[in-house]
């Protein structure tokens, strides 16, 4: 079992951290929901290129900025054929890299100050009233 399995279940077994915390790391942790949000993303441009519509994914307030402002340069010409699709499509990679980049930098800040909140709270038994 590697170093960071064994973490993680000791992390599970502690009865200390968060639950949305315990969550995030029972799903396979930040890596895990960052990769599958890009697979998802990339599955959607992919088909509203092939649809000849990335202009409504663009028009997501949702979607970040790099990506919406990326499928809004795209020439409607330019995906009018299989091969204009493909030639699109091989770009997407920059802006979905830097949008998810910050995504994952974002929720690994998040994941720091809930761990150290967590170490902050007083543990159960640590703190004894001393009566006379």
């Amino acid at each position: 079992m590697s170093r960071d399995i064994r973490n993680v279940a000791k992390l599970l077994a502690d009865p200390n951290p968060p639950q949305p915390l315990r969550a995030v790391l029972r799903a396979g942790g930040i890596d895990a929901q960052v990769r599958a949000a890009f697979g998802k993303t990339l599955a959607e441009v992919t088909a509203a290129v092939r649809n000849a519509q990335p202009g409504a994914l663009a028009a997501n307030p949702r979607r970040p900025t790099a990506l919406r402002r990326q499928l809004a340069e795209i020439p409607a010409q330019a995906i009018t054929t299989p091969q204009g699709q493909n030639a699109v499509l091989a770009q997407p990679g920059a802006g979905l890299s830097g949008a998810m980049n910050q995504v994952f930098r974002h929720g690994l800040i998040a994941v720091v100050l809930g761990f150290i909140m967590t170490d902050s709270l007083p543990q159960p038994g640590a703190c004894r009233r001393v009566t006379e």
